[in-house]
């Protein structure tokens, strides 16, 4: 055996356990998560082949459009949990969001961890962003930015979490199909990743905005036929949470 293939044999070996590695975030994911987090949402026991599609951390020139455009050429509607000061910076993105029957959700008003945010400022930032999206749509799904989660977030989206504020009918969702795509910058690797971890119910996360938007984009034309080949149908939350789209799995 020469030398250069001595050298990349142990590299190729070397990425392989890593890729099995990283596809086993997602049962990770599915089995700890809701241990940890049981008031959020991962994904949900299906007999069906759907999964739920969102995008966070837009909208956002000129990626959002390019998303659009994919899951348009596709014909697959996804969640857009938007930002607030770059929704009020793209209200026309987020009327086309609206038109082209893709559902809105909050992640705050700016691009930061929310578990990170104190009183009164976390209960702000969710209310400012939800004034902005309420008049495009109804809005039901809440994702903290960066993902954590802590007691103020879960008692600043309950109910009636102030007297002061129109109480919310947010449920939180999280996911369980992430293709580590904050840091990892082959769209590539997130279409293998995607269509080698997704199960029955999965919510896939990707995201827009400096640069990631259109990586997403990419992403998502090479995944999303793969995807319908083996027979999934990719909808938004709100339509993989209808029983009679997620079927449900029978004990």
């Amino acid at each position: 055996m020469k030398q250069p293939i001595r050298k990349i044999l142990p590299l190729l070996g070397l990425g392989f356990v890593t890729a099995v590695g990283l596809t086993n975030c997602s049962n990770i994911i599915r089995t700890v998560g809701p241990k940890i987090y049981p008031e959020a949402v991962f994904n949900l026991n299906c007999t069906s082949k759907v999964v739920a599609l969102t995008i966070d951390d837009g909208p956002f020139q000129p990626s959002t459009p390019k998303i659009l455009k994919v899951l348009s050429d596709n014909q697959v509607k996804a969640t857009f949990f938007a930002i607030g000061d770059r929704g009020q910076e793209n209200l026309d993105l987020l009327q086309a969001i609206t038109d082209q029957g893709h559902e809105l959700a909050n992640h705050t008003w700016a691009e930061q961890t929310t578990a990170r945010l104190d009183e009164p400022e976390l209960s702000q930032s969710i209310a400012d962003t939800h004034a902005l999206l309420a008049p495009y749509q109804e809005i039901t799904w809440f994702r903290p930015g960066t993902g954590f989660v802590n007691q103020s977030i879960l008692e600043a989206i309950a109910p009636q979490a102030s007297e002061e504020i129109a109480p919310y009918n947010y449920r939180l969702a999280l996911g369980d199909v992430f293709p580590f795509d904050t840091t990892i910058t082959s769209p590539r690797f997130y279409s293998w990743y995607i269509n080698h971890s997704i199960k029955p119910g999965s919510i896939i996360v990707l995201h827009d905005a400096n640069g990631r938007g259109e990586r997403t984009a990419q992403a998502l034309a090479q995944v999303l036929p793969k995807l319908k080949e083996r027979g999934y149908a990719i909808v938004p939350l709100r339509e993989l949470d209808r029983p009679e789209r997620c079927k449900p799995v029978l004990n």
